[in-house]
């Protein structure tokens, strides 16, 4: 008996505009152009769900983005390549993002082509915890012009440059 099943892909580009959540059943999730939430909406990322980008894109969030994984699934953040390498896409940018944004139990990797794996920018309202954050050109992650992200219970590890680099900014 010859057991067949389908794979769900799901293909992210371009700005978002209204409420999105991407679920771990249609894995992977794979970013194919420069991707932006725009102010206002928000993308919820559902436990276990699987993210890679397929080449120099940037994620940027003006709006708000909801990436809650758990102790026993989390989200996965990373290169598309099949062999990855450091600086394979560009960054997750929370740019004066106007809502709560949270990554949580998420591992991130193989980014930082420029400032980071994870950079924000201004009066973010961001929290990183309890995520792994590696494998960056440069920095795990930035931060500069005012933003005071929230960085707790996360091993940031491999990066070129630094593991958190600040500029004009401070960190919880």
């Amino acid at each position: 008996v010859l057991s067949i099943s389908a794979i769900s892909v799901e293909y992210h580009s371009g700005t978002i505009t209204s409420d999105q959540t991407w679920y771990a059943v249609d894995n992977p999730h794979i970013i194919t152009g420069n991707i932006a939430i725009a102010d206002g909406a928000t993308v919820s990322i559902e436990p276990g769900s699987y993210v890679e980008f397929s080449g120099l894109y940037t994620f940027t969030v003006y709006g708000s983005l909801i990436a809650n994984g758990t102790d026993v699934e989390h989200i996965t953040i990373t290169s598309g390549q099949t062999s990855p390498a450091s600086g394979d896409w560009q960054y997750i940018h929370f740019y004066y993002a106007d809502g709560v944004n949270l990554l949580d139990y998420c591992d991130i990797s193989y980014g930082g082509y420029s400032y980071a794996n994870v950079y924000v920018t201004g009066a973010s309202d961001v929290t990183i915890g309890n995520c792994t954050i590696g494998n960056s050109a440069t920095n795990g992650i930035a931060a500069d012009g005012g933003a005071n992200p929230n960085v707790w219970y996360c091993s940031i590890f491999s990066n070129a440059l630094y593991g958190v680099y600040t500029y004009d900014a401070g960190t919880n």
